[in-house]
């Protein structure tokens, strides 16, 4: 009996050692493949991508992503509903992206569902370190003379591209790696609190990207008096269902706001000159494209592309909602809600409320910035589809057997961590 009990153990042992190489092989493919995504897709905002083959480069990296991302599926041989749910859903969105010829969102889609089992904060920190190693790469180049230093509007705001094709393209580095790091942290102490607004205010200087430095005192600010004042408490559950109407809320002000516009109006005029034209061009681009349901192919011409064809009309689209609701359709942008209010609504329910910030600081960007929806910029992202039990990962930190009454007996620790 001893001996059968030994060998269905070790039977057992084995198998678990088995699926956690699996695991491992499956995670080291995913951060690799994450890594080639973030640096591919981060360089596209550099003038590095003049100086590389970057037509050559980018397609064999997504395509080398996706294969990743697939082999990372079929080694978990992860079939729950929930999760055969997602995968149908972030199969619709890649075809959505191979229809309007977007394969490194294609390839995003396919690397927030294969992360959904991977520490959110070992991506965090991934994320953070990559972003900001390039942008400091980049800003070192350009004021070397290596890279161009593109001066914006010049004699109107001065705004310093910082070796970037478009100055807000380094002003977002600012508030995404404050993001990045109070999510991997959990925390945020004074004086990192400090390092956060003195960068974003350098940046804001020479950048003058005001909503990025206004969204940072804010998460700054937020996140500081959580820490202090309500670390200890916890949310009623009528806060968390309250919260899970933001994005609602967000895509109805995004959308109608920009539909109401009227064109000649003194007070629509004056509106459409605070937010910087944004509210014209988002109702032109409506007018021009319209909504469809599952998407079309559309090409936006933004500020770094007239660098080049100066001659193009621009007719960029500066708002999350609106952009990702005419690029991908309408299916797209309700899900996208959808997972956000329950997402939401874990967050408050778990007590997290770093991440509570995060995500709503996240939100608002989005209402004057695409960027809230890349994952070049927003580690949140990988938050979208993770399991309803824990926001991150299981790591199995060691395993022990003893014997006892002629038995063997084992015992896994486990920390469950973001």
């Amino acid at each position: 009996t001893q001996w059968l009990s030994a060998v269905y153990t070790g039977n057992g042992t084995g198998k678990r050692r088995n699926d956690m190489k699996e695991k491992q092989w499956g995670e080291t493919l995913y951060i690799t493949a994450l890594i080639a995504w973030l640096l591919v897709g981060l360089i596209k905002y550099t003038y590095f991508k003049d100086m590389l083959p970057m037509k050559l480069i980018s397609d064999p990296v997504m395509y080398g992503v996706l294969s990743c991302c697939l082999v990372k599926i079929i080694l978990e041989a992860d079939r729950t509903p929930r999760n055969l749910l997602m995968l149908g859903v972030t199969l619709l969105f890649m075809w959505i992206a191979f229809k309007i010829d977007k394969l490194p969102f294609a390839a995003m889609f396919a690397l927030i569902y294969g992360g959904r089992n991977v520490s959110f904060r070992k991506l965090c920190r991934i994320m953070f370190w990559v972003q900001l190693l390039l942008f400091l790469i980049t800003v070192l180049a350009a004021k070397a003379g290596v890279l161009e230093d593109v001066l914006w509007e010049e004699g109107v705001r001065n705004r310093h591209g910082l070796g970037f094709t478009h100055c807000m393209l380094a002003s977002h580095f600012g508030l995404f790696t404050a993001i990045a790091w109070i999510s991997e942290k959990n925390r945020l102490r004074e004086f990192a609190a400090l390092v956060i607004l003195i960068s974003n205010g350098i940046l804001y200087y020479l950048t003058n990207g005001r909503s990025d430095f206004l969204l940072s005192i804010l998460l700054v600010v937020s996140c500081l008096v959580c820490e202090r004042f309500f670390a200890k408490k916890k949310f009623p559950q009528w806060f968390a269902y309250a919260l899970m109407l933001v994005p609602w809320i967000c895509l109805i002000a995004s959308i109608g706001v920009t539909m109401a516009y009227q064109k000649g109006n003194p007070v629509w005029e004056k509106w459409n000159y605070i937010s910087n034209n944004r509210l014209k061009l988002g109702y032109e681009a409506i007018v021009q494209y319209g909504f469809t349901w599952f998407g079309q192919k559309i090409r936006f011409i933004g500020a770094s592309t007239l660098y080049y064809k100066p001659d193009a009309v621009y007719n960029y689209v500066d708002n999350a909602y609106l952009m990702q609701m005419l690029l991908y359709g309408t299916v797209f942008i309700l899900v996208y809600c959808v997972l956000m209010s329950l997402l939401l609504y874990r967050l408050v329910m778990q007590n997290e409320k770093m991440l509570l910030m995060c995500v709503l600081i996240s939100m608002v960007f989005g209402m004057a910035n695409p960027q809230s929806m890349y994952l070049t910029y927003n580690p949140l992202l990988l938050l979208l589809v993770r399991e309803n039990g824990t926001l991150g990962g299981i790591e199995v930190k060691g395993m022990r057997n003893e014997l006892s009454n002629g038995k063997k007996e084992e015992k896994v620790y486990e920390s469950v961590s973001l």
